[in-house]
């Protein structure tokens, strides 16, 4: 894609889950120095280090390429192409965790959430 223009989760939040696994790595360091610790203790240390570390992965990884020929939306597993000319119907619905944009393509569906520093005209105006 010539002239694309990438999008995101918002830095903001990818340093936040970075500082947290570091804060949990540092409290399994400390809970399994401890004498007398217990397992359960250095379980649950392990536990939260294991969550934020895939949540930084997962916000790393995800990201939406925009250009004049199509989108390109990429999670950790994978990368999916989809031209404009394949785009059906776009659904923008806010709950809870935030806006949530839903396009329907020939291919399948294609969602993304607004932690995603992206703005839905973009996409609606790059599609028309």
């Amino acid at each position: 894609m010539a002239a694309a223009r990438t999008y995101r989760i918002r830095l903001a939040l990818r340093i936040a889950c970075a500082l947290a696994a570091l804060f949990w790595v540092g409290m399994l360091a400390a809970v399994l120095r401890q004498p007398g610790a217990g397992a359960a203790a250095a379980a649950g240390a392990g536990g939260f280090v294991l969550f934020f570390v895939a949540s930084y992965l997962l916000y790393a990884r995800t990201w939406i390429a925009v250009g004049p020929e199509g989108f390109l939306a990429a999670s950790p597993l994978r990368r999916r192409p989809v031209p404009f000319e394949d785009v059906l119907e776009i659904v923008v619905r806010d709950g809870l965790g935030g806006r949530v944009y839903a396009v329907s393509t020939r291919r399948g569906l294609v969602q993304f959430t607004s932690l995603l520093a992206l703005s839905a005209a973009a996409l609606v105006l790059a599609a028309s």
